[in-house]
């Protein structure tokens, strides 16, 4: 099974009903969760969590819908190793590079972001999520 990382801006918007690309995270969790094995960071979970209570007055129903999809996710780690190659790299943004050593850390077959050019110089896979998508439904004869 393959192993795809899902960036904290995919999540996001998935959280988020009002959010541009609300359908298109929400499509693409519905295939992710079917066919994948989902890797997402402590720090993604971190991010989408405040984003989404922040912008909820009902902070008991967020609670309950970010535990309960994050709950089915793969975790992977966080840790000294892999700051070390943060603070080493060539990444601009220092996030996107926590999120990509610890996702090739993990083995990750893909990352899907919709900051793709966030991950230059990433040695596996960036998509955006639509390329996914199409790259998806090309595989699969859609």
């Amino acid at each position: 099974m393959k192993r795809i990382f899902v960036d904290a801006n995919i999540l996001v918007d998935f959280f988020d009903r009002n959010a541009e690309e609300h359908n298109i995270s929400t499509l693409m969790m519905n295939i992710l969760l079917n066919e994948y094995k989902v890797l997402v960071t402590p720090t993604s979970f971190a991010i989408t969590y405040y984003l989404a209570s922040k912008n909820r007055i009902e902070k008991d129903k967020a609670n309950y819908h970010i535990k309960a999809v994050f709950s089915v996710f793969n975790f992977i780690k966080e840790d000294q190793s892999i700051m070390n190659k943060v603070f080493k790299s060539k990444f601009n943004d220092l996030e996107d590079a926590l999120q990509y050593f610890a996702a090739e850390e993990a083995g990750a077959d893909c990352i899907v972001t919709k900051n793709v050019h966030d991950f230059y110089p990433a040695r596996i896979p960036v998509m955006h999520p639509l390329v996914f998508l199409e790259d998806h439904y090309l595989r699969k004869g859609n």
